[in-house]
């Protein structure tokens, strides 16, 4: 049995306590994502179904965003003091609640109380993020956080994609459209409670075994409640989370209202935009987690450094791309330039969840749920932009770019306060914890 964390990521080793939460941490997150994007690609049937107003609309995009901005930091506390095991398997059945009542939405309000409930299901990123660091060893830490979110990030993809199909499949069966799109989220419902048993049973919180038990054998200290507000004080985190939100928040973003765009802006049919969509987010299956293994390597030169000069040479490009999808009139090249977005977007986020693991390692919830919070709130700031018809004019696209490739000037001073105290490229983290060490 396994006594440190993993020193490689070896995906056919399903033996091991690491790879056994990779792998179930990774489809939990994709069920998650799934489930938060779910109405993403039934909303214009819902718009026609409620009557719904343009300012409703655009409340509906933000809604899902703004809950996950307060749930992140939260939840990733929360993984500090019991354990991502226990965390993932209570989220799980909490994020399958909304899509279970779906049913019951006969106006609006009741689909806007909902959607906040469904941004819950977006906090998985942070459990998804400290269990796998936990599991891995900082030479290949961004690699295999990188490869778990990125896969765990195709669920919104694919929730493009297969929404309209299940929504078919429920028509089939005899329910009509009005009433067809409500009833085709609880599937997805379903799948996230059957998986919050799989995750208490056959995953452990860190390759020692179970922290609680460890704790109470005095070989692991908690963090104290302070820890989330101690972390907070440190600028890097604050900078890395607007920059999380220049990459993910504009992926979750331009995610949740491509459908919308490519429907009113190019009149593609419901099925042909969100093919589009989940191209965009189907890039996740090699971007985010190719961003984490160059900052891997780029750590490997630089440090926590290096980690950060990729991530903004990643940015300028992401800005430069949204700058281009402002100007393009055509479907063609406007297709090809938004799933380039996603790439890049992807790649940032990679990038990002490399360097993160290596601020705080003692309370990497804690700063792993502020900087994810950091890219929800760039989400909500994207949807803002991308509202009141500004996404089919292009200027929110200019704007957001302007705004991205902006965040990425700040990695120079990220890197001028960047202190020594990280933990070095090559070691673990080791275990007990000293409370000194997470006192700050």
């Amino acid at each position: 049995m396994s006594t440190g964390p993993a020193t490689a990521l070896r995906l056919r080793d399903l033996s091991s306590p690491p790879m056994r939460a990779f792998h179930i941490t990774w489809i939990a997150f994709f069920l998650c994502f799934f489930a938060w994007f779910a109405t993403a690609p039934l909303l214009p049937l819902a718009r026609e179904a409620l009557a719904l107003t343009q300012a409703q609309m655009d409340a509906l995009l933000v809604a899902s965003l703004a809950t996950t901005i307060v749930a992140r930091p939260v939840v990733g506390w929360i993984c500090d003091r019991v354990g991502p095991r226990r965390t993932y398997t209570v989220l799980l059945v909490v994020a399958a609640v909304p899509l279970l009542c779906m049913p019951l939405v006969d106006r609006y309000e009741i689909l806007l109380a909902l959607r906040l409930l469904n941004g819950l299901a977006g906090a998985s990123f942070v459990v998804t993020s400290v269990h796998t660091a936990r599991m891995f060893a900082p030479n290949c830490v961004g690699t295999a956080s990188a490869t778990a979110a990125g896969w765990g990030n195709l669920g919104g993809g694919v929730a493009h994609l297969a929404m309209p199909a299940l929504l078919g499949m429920v028509i089939a069966l005899g329910a009509d459209e009005a009433w067809g799109w409500r009833y085709a989220t609880v599937i997805p419902g379903v799948a996230l409670l059957a998986w919050s048993f799989v995750y208490f049973a056959f995953t452990q919180d860190l390759p020692e075994g179970d922290q609680l038990a460890l704790a109470r054998e005095g070989k692991y200290v908690r963090p104290p409640p302070k820890a989330l507000l101690s972390v907070a004080r440190d600028p890097r985190v604050w900078l890395l989370a607007l920059q999380y939100g220049a990459c993910f928040g504009v992926e979750i973003a331009l995610e949740n209202a491509a459908t919308l765009y490519f429907r009113d802006r190019f009149a593609l049919g419901l099925a042909a935009a969100g093919a589009v969509a989940g191209c965009f987010g189907g890039v996740n299956i090699f971007a985010r987690a190719l961003g984490g293994w160059l900052g891997d390597r780029a750590g490997s030169r630089g440090g926590v450094r290096g980690r950060l000069g990729l991530l903004a040479i990643v940015l300028v490009v992401e800005g430069a791309a949204l700058v281009l999808l402002s100007t393009l009139d055509g479907v063609e090249s406007a297709v090809v330039v938004f799933v380039s977005i996603g790439l890049f977007v992807a790649m940032g986020a990679g990038a990002t969840y490399a360097a993160v693991p290596l601020l705080h390692p003692k309370t990497m919830g804690a700063v792993s749920g502020w900087v994810g919070a950091g890219g929800n709130l760039g989400a909500v700031a994207a949807a803002v932009a991308l509202g009141s018809g500004r996404m089919l004019d292009g200027s929110a696209f200019l704007t957001i770019g302007v705004g991205t490739i902006a965040l990425a000037a700040l990695t120079p001073i990220v890197i001028a306060i960047e202190s020594n105290a990280t933990v070095p490229e090559s070691e673990p983290v080791p275990l007990p914890l000293p409370a000194d060490d997470v006192a700050e």
